[in-house]
């Protein structure tokens, strides 16, 4: 049994909109996230850390730790969790993915639920409208046509109708008061 725990992480940083979220072993998280970002391999200017980084200037102190969410004795724990918030929080700067869990295939193969539950909410979380959040599954049809059902007149139905094609999911949602399905 090992000593380890694995703190699940939020990253903000200076210029960036949007927070990184990771999990590390290490103590020193802004350091561990740092190491990370500077990586300069062949293939490291795609990993979302290096990338983050770079949004915000590529400078340290353009980033730091905005929040320790939770402590895990379990990697998987950690990684499942990880991959939840960056499947469903709007802020998140990348999806969810199967590193740096070595394990994560074999976790995906015994939950086969997970990566589907994921793969669906980071389409929603992308979604650029509202019509097309609806269609990856944020609202279902109920709740959109008790909100046309709900205008009194063509006018405010035609306004409805281009909200629903226009706004973001947020934006829509918050206008129409409209909770998730």
């Amino acid at each position: 049994m090992s000593d380890l725990t694995y703190t699940v992480y939020k990253v903000s940083g200076k210029f960036s909109p949007y927070s990184y979220y990771g999990y590390s072993y290490e103590e020193d998280i802004l350091k561990a996230f740092l190491r990370g970002a500077h990586r300069s391999g062949p293939n490291d200017s795609k990993r979302a850390d290096v990338r983050f980084l770079e949004d915000n200037g590529g400078l340290d102190e353009n980033v730091w730790i905005e929040e320790q969410i939770d402590v895990f004795d379990s990697e998987v724990e950690a990684w499942m969790l990880r991959n939840e918030i960056r499947s469903t929080v709007s802020d998140s700067f990348t999806g969810p993915t199967n590193m740096p869990y070595p394990d994560a295939d074999k976790v995906l193969k015994e939950k086969p639920e997970l990566g589907k539950r994921w793969e669906k909410q980071n389409k929603i979380r992308l979604a650029k409208t509202a019509k097309e959040a609806k269609i990856n599954g944020r609202w279902s049809q109920e709740q959109i046509n008790n909100l046309v059902n709900t205008r009194k007149n063509k006018k405010e139905k035609d306004v409805l109708t281009n909200d629903y094609k226009t706004l973001s999911p947020d934006e829509f949602a918050e206008k129409y008061a409209l909770e998730d399905a």
